[in-house]
């Protein structure tokens, strides 16, 4: 999957979720057991999107092996859950922001503390959501686990994803 092209975001029949760059590169998750399984076909296959065991935890990306964690969102603490302020923690430690700008302007924003404006934008379209990498992203080495938490936590807040 390239990394900062435009990706459209839907859900799957099934509950899981799709992920298609414009130049035709597709990421989809499926339900599995213990969540949302990166099907083959990536070299993220074998990925696992989890639900966290606490009520103010979102989802947790475990790679292949089952163990490390490449991402997850959370809640503020003692906030519980909001569907208009979510945080994103990276393995690397960078640690996002994801809000909702608004009922006029529904998108989504991921941001940071350390560039101005979005990593990555969110808006939604007739055939599902559109997410967009921003000028910010450019400086990012790896975005797919920011694009793969962001775009479940999206589609979470319509409706709760499968496999969790």
């Amino acid at each position: 999957m390239v990394e900062h092209e435009v990706h459209s975001l839907r859900r799957t029949s099934a509950g899981g979720l799709d992920l298609a760059t414009e130049g035709g590169e597709k990421l989809r998750l499926q339900p599995a057991p213990s969540g949302l399984r990166v099907e083959p076909g990536s070299d993220l296959e074998g990925w696992l999107l989890a639900r966290g065991d606490q009520p103010s935890d979102g989802f947790i990306l475990l790679e292949a092996d089952g163990e490390t964690e490449a991402g997850r969102t959370m809640a503020q603490p003692g906030a519980g859950r909001e569907p208009d302020l979510r945080y994103l923690l990276i393995s690397d430690g960078c640690l996002y922001r994801i809000k909702l700008r608004g009922p006029h302007d529904g998108r989504y924003e991921l941001q940071g503390w350390e560039a101005p404006g979005a990593y990555l934008t969110a808006r939604p379209g007739s055939r599902g959501w559109t997410i967009t990498p921003e000028p910010a992203a450019s400086g990012l080495q790896e975005i797919r686990p920011l694009v793969i938490l962001f775009a479940a936590e999206i589609l979470d807040s319509e409706e709760p994803l499968a496999g969790g």
